[in-house]
């Protein structure tokens, strides 16, 4: 199912993006679960090989489809290439925006101005940066390839030949390759391979980001620190994508020097730390002169939390009020629900049945006790249900949001087209309230798109 509605959401991301052709060879690739060259051939003998190859080579150069296998021994085997999706990425695409701002926040201007060429082209050799107007001076093209070299550092970039894993959680020893490649040096004289955006890796500094943003409403002062020290240094860490590793507690005091004045790096310090993040259980875990914080646990409590917001702004107060009651143990008795929810028999009888209608919740029956008499029923709450139902949703819901957008494009386009002098005031005016449209619909994306990676993606 999820694979359904994101595959849709991708598709029409890539038609807004590259048009309808490009767009149906990615849906004939992603359906019929890897395609080779010479079946897309087949399946659209209406079109010219010419176009097919050209489209294909688009969906190459941005990262949306990886080849499989491929033979070049002789002319005849270049049908054997197998081509397969990566729908990641086609969705990463929305967020694009979003990567631009952390690196501008992060290494400034120019910065922001290499991503967003390294965005538009896809994949780039990094000599044809040093030909921007921007960058034509000699001291800003030394600072511009400082920045490459940090970025490549820091695995924001890679050369084209890196091999992408989603799954790829820890140093791999099969991928040995892929860490050589990892350490390369993006210079202007080099010339050997062209560079692409780790766009996985962006949208791991997008999940801390939101992740330490949420935070700051829950922790006091020193946390807020020590937990941004944490995530700071798994930034910089070698290991691509990993949300626990021990990090001393020495660093701390030089990375908090500024905020906290009486720092004491003791145990005394860490374990009141550990108390102050009493909200998650087993958040924080501490080995001698080494601590690490358990993100996973704190991202499924942040899920819940705004699961709890959707079920409130979609169902009501009293919904939610369930909900968290439920949420808060694994199985409730029904007796125990109707004394502490504060509602009547009747309403929470009521939002009991339309929560299992829902499939929210179920009766849990395996662990009752013989003692117990056999009217008592027990409900516990199926919460990977829950998420996925909103996860649905909210996928349905940006889509809906890129139709729309699109339309206005469309509506905005032809409106420019057949402007003419005697109706120019009437015309401009409806353009400009189109765009005010758009730039609220915008708004809804982002936020949407930032429930989504919550959520799920």
């Amino acid at each position: 199912m999820y694979c359904d509605i994101l595959l849709n959401l991708a598709i029409e991301k890539i038609r807004i993006d590259f048009g309808d052709l490009i767009a149906s060879l990615f849906r004939i690739i992603s359906v019929n679960n890897n395609c080779f060259l010479n079946q897309l051939i087949f399946l659209l003998s209406h079109v010219s090989y010419r176009s097919i190859r050209v489209s294909v080579i688009v969906l190459f150069q941005y990262n949306l489809i990886i080849i499989e296998d491929y033979k070049c021994n002789h002319m005849e085997e270049i049908q054997s290439i197998k081509f397969s999706t990566v729908l990641s990425e086609a969705i990463y695409r929305i967020r694009y925006p979003r990567f631009i701002a952390l690196i501008e926040y992060d290494y400034g201007f120019y910065g922001a101005a290499i991503l967003r060429s390294l965005l538009y082209y896809g994949q780039l050799y990094i000599s044809i940066i040093s030909k921007h107007s921007l960058f034509h001076s000699s001291k800003i093209l030394k600072r511009v390839e400082d920045i490459l070299i940090h970025m490549a550092r820091d695995s924001l970039i890679v050369r084209s030949t890196f091999t992408h894993n989603s799954n790829f959680l820890s140093v791999s020893l099969i991928d040995k390759m892929n860490r050589n490649i990892l350490i390369s040096k993006p210079l202007f004289k080099s010339k050997s391979s062209s560079w692409k955006v780790l766009t996985t890796r962006f949208n791991f500094r997008l999940k801390l980001n939101i992740l330490f943003s949420l935070l700051q409403e829950y922790q006091n002062f020193q946390i807020k620190h020590v937990i941004k020290f944490y995530m700071s240094r798994l930034l910089s860490t070698n290991i691509i994508f990993t949300y626990e590793t021990w990090i001393s507690i020495d660093g701390i005091s030089d990375f908090c020097k500024d905020g906290l004045i009486h720092l004491l790096l003791n145990d005394k310090f860490i374990v009141s730390s550990i108390e102050n993040l009493c909200f998650i259980d087993q958040s924080i875990s501490l080995q001698e002169f080494f601590f690490k914080v358990n993100l996973k646990e704190i991202e499924f409590f942040f899920r819940e939390k705004l699961i709890e917001n959707l079920i409130v702004n979609q169902f009501g107060k009293k919904f939610g009020v369930i909900f968290n009651l439920l949420s808060g143990k694994k199985i409730y008795e029904e007796k125990e629900i109707l004394v502490k929810s504060g509602l009547n028999r009747i309403q929470t009888k009521t939002i009991l049945y339309h929560m299992h209608r829902l499939s929210f919740i179920f009766l849990e029956d395996s662990q009752v006790d013989p003692m117990i008499p056999k009217n008592t029923r027990f409900w516990k709450i199926d919460f990977t249900t829950i998420c996925r139902k909103f996860t649905n949703n909210t996928i349905k819901c940006l889509y809906n949001l890129l139709i729309r957008l699109e339309n206005y494009y469309t509506i905005i386009k032809k409106l420019q087209e057949t402007i003419d002098q005697p109706l120019f005031n009437s015309k401009s005016k409806k353009i400009s309230r189109f765009f005010y449209r758009i730039k609220t619909l915008l708004t809804g994306i982002i936020k949407l798109d930032e429930i989504l990676n919550v959520l799920y993606f």
